[in-house]
């Protein structure tokens, strides 16, 4: 998680908002059910913002598809960074998981959040 917080791993702050609103503003279930207008309205930015800090947040594997209504797609964040499993369910949950792939974070640096995860 505090990977997301460094200034150089290629997040724009916009899609931090996003991803905490995604992370505190979620269902029981973990999957936020708000339309992007909603969520840009929520934060004070465009929707295209919200769009494309969402593109970026797949992308990255931060965000996982979790429900399609017609065309309105909502999203729930990866299980790692917002479990509500205890300690033994939260390693379980995540043995099948891959890490993040942060833009910003590439070559010697993957490497060494990897190991150090």
């Amino acid at each position: 998680m505090v990977l997301i917080l460094r200034k150089d791993n290629g997040l724009k702050p916009s899609d931090r908002d996003v991803l905490q609103l995604h992370i505190h503003g979620s269902d029981d279930d973990g999957v936020l059910r708000m339309v992007q207008q909603a969520i840009a309205d929520d934060l004070g930015i465009s929707v295209r913002t919200v769009s494309a800090s969402i593109t970026r947040l797949k992308k990255s594997e931060l965000l996982i598809k979790a429900e399609t209504h017609g065309r309105v797609v909502y999203y729930r964040v990866t299980e790692h960074l917002a479990s509500r499993l205890g300690g033994k369910g939260q390693r379980e949950a995540v043995k099948t998981l891959r890490f993040p792939v942060l833009p910003g974070l590439e070559g010697d640096d993957a490497k060494k959040v990897k190991k150090s995860a």
